[in-house]
């Protein structure tokens, strides 16, 4: 059965031949295994240049990004390797963090756990999903832009204003003596503009 916060691994970069690919791994002993496998030392927050070794056998030169949660995507601790855009090269030093440890990440598993640990909310992990799948420039900005929050702050918006006007209508119920009737403009003025607020989104997100 597989644990929620083991350690897991996977490519995120396409295996097919290019200059550049790159394997991330995730979780509390993402350092260890990094440790294990790599030339040299290397600390969080440094880029770090060396080697992937097995059984003191040079895989392939390569640059490491460590990154200490929670400071990286995940909130965990993070290892970034990048490598040659071999294939053979990106399943060899995959096999070797497997035999290390980690387990295949599940697709989608580095983004939820990033949901998990807080580090995006559920509209965020949408757009980064829309966003690797846009079919136009479009579709693409609109996925980008809520990214970086967009999104959360409109539907928070239309939130705190249907939040107003329920503590309104709640307090002139609870206390008629005190608190004077809500207006039926006023609500129908909010319910309306709260309508028109979430189409409005709902047509953005159409053309992506």
């Amino acid at each position: 059965m597989q644990n929620l916060f083991d350690t897991i691994t996977s490519p995120i970069t396409p295996l097919s031949v290019g200059g550049i690919g790159a394997i991330r791994i995730s979780g509390e002993d993402s350092f260890k295994i990094a440790k294990k496998i790599f030339s040299k030392n290397f600390e969080a927050g440094q880029i770090t240049h060396g080697w992937i070794v097995k059984d003191g056998v040079k895989i392939d030169e390569v640059i490491l990004l460590p990154f200490k949660a929670p400071k990286s995507y995940t909130g965990e601790d993070v290892i970034e390797i990048q490598t040659h855009g071999s294939p053979i090269i990106i399943k060899e030093i995959l096999n070797l963090i497997l035999d290390n440890g980690a387990r295949m990440a599940d697709r989608g598993e580095f983004t939820k756990r990033a949901f998990l640990n807080h580090k995006i909310d559920l509209s965020q992990a949408e757009a980064i999903m829309d966003l690797v799948g846009a079919k136009s420039k479009t579709g693409a900005i609109i996925s980008a832009k809520n990214l970086d929050g967009a999104l959360s702050i409109e539907t928070s918006k239309i939130k705190k204003d249907l939040a107003q006007i329920l503590a309104k209508i709640i307090a002139s119920l609870d206390f008629p003596e005190d608190v004077a009737e809500v207006p039926y403009e006023e609500i129908e003025k909010t319910l309306i503009s709260s309508k028109e607020k979430i189409e409005n989104i709902g047509g953005k997100t159409e053309v992506i």
